[in-house]
């Protein structure tokens, strides 16, 4: 049996967030995935598997480049982690494959808010895991200020 390295084992929590998605689409129940009916971006970020989604690629992606920018990354750990970054897309893609079959009524209405968050999912975890010095002075500002995404924010209600 093969040994499971890091990256596959962080990468596991998002296919698992991943997975529990699916079996609240399976119900066709889309107030599962917004809070009180509300189909816009910032209420899609706040259930917890798409924060959770988010957060968990987030790190990935901070650890890898900051690995790689320190020379401490295999070839191996480097071609597994553009695989699972690969699996990430390709489960994303699917998942909201399944939601357009369901529903292509709640479809139409959602499909740029599902299609953000996948990119933004991907910008997370970069595919280029060289990072440029206005991108190592962005993620050193964020991780300073400690500073959630203006869509992860409490509203002030």
């Amino acid at each position: 049996m093969e040994k499971e390295n890091l990256i596959e084992i962080q990468f596991k929590k998002v296919f698992l967030e991943i997975e529990a998605l699916e079996r609240y689409i399976e119900q066709k129940d889309w107030a599962m995935l917004f809070e009180n009916r509300d189909y816009d971006f910032e209420h899609l970020m706040r259930n917890a598997h798409y924060e959770n989604i988010y957060n968990f690629t987030r790190k990935i992606g901070d650890d890898v480049t900051l690995q790689y920018s320190k020379f401490k990354i295999s070839d191996d750990d480097e071609k597994s982690y553009q695989e699972q970054r690969h699996l990430v897309d390709s489960e994303l893609h699917r998942i909201h494959l399944i939601i357009s079959q369901n529903d292509s009524i709640f479809w139409e209405g959602t499909k740029e808010l599902f299609e953000t968050f996948e990119k933004k999912i991907m910008l997370n975890i970069p595919a280029d895991l060289k990072q440029g010095f206005w991108k190592k002075i962005k993620r050193f500002i964020t991780h300073l200020k400690g500073k959630k995404p203006p869509y992860l924010k409490e509203s002030p209600l």
